[in-house]
């Protein structure tokens, strides 16, 4: 990592392994280059879902980073897959989302996919090494149900305040 990052620490990248899935080259080059910046080793990549359901049948990453857009599987779709198909090796592993689509609908979207952490690009070495640090060292529990498998969609614990004690409690703080 970078020696003016404080989280040093906290993730030792040269063990984690990553998937890249993107159909632009350059983009993929891009992200494998700033992860190697990070001290990872293994990173592998896939050009779209379809191929990287292929690419994980025989290798397991600690993590997966795809583009939302893509031929002829998007991210959305190929995040569904895994959080929610029986062939799935491991619906657990933590998905981020790297998007210029930034419209409501579309983060919704990948947020019910499973997605853990949606990140607007263009990217910075920095962003993505706090959204990889955030991703890896925050557990989220995970949610299954009919609807939705994946990550809580909760990011904060909310208060619980007794009906009674609502006009006592200042929610400015």
């Amino acid at each position: 990592m970078n020696d003016h990052d404080d989280n040093e620490d906290e993730i030792e990248f040269g063990e984690l392994t990553a998937l890249v899935i993107d159909d632009d080259p350059i983009t993929v080059d891009f992200i494998q280059t700033l992860l190697q910046s990070c001290g990872m080793k293994e990173i592998r990549h896939a050009r779209d879902g379809s191929q990287a359901i292929k690419v994980i049948q025989s290798f397991a990453p600690s993590f997966i980073i795809l583009d939302h857009m893509m031929e002829p599987m998007d991210g959305v779709e190929f995040s569904r897959w895994v959080r929610r198909d029986a062939q799935s090796l491991n619906q657990y592993v933590p998905i981020m989302m790297l998007t210029a689509m930034l419209d409501k609908v579309s983060i919704l979207e990948a947020r019910d996919a499973g997605v853990n952490e949606i990140v607007a690009k263009p990217i910075s070495l920095d962003m993505l090494e706090k959204r990889l640090i955030s991703m890896m060292k925050t557990h989220r529990k995970f949610v299954r149900s009919k609807a939705y498998v994946g990550p809580d969609r909760r990011r904060r614990e909310k208060q619980r305040i007794e009906k009674s004690d609502r006009r006592r409690i200042d929610l400015t703080e």
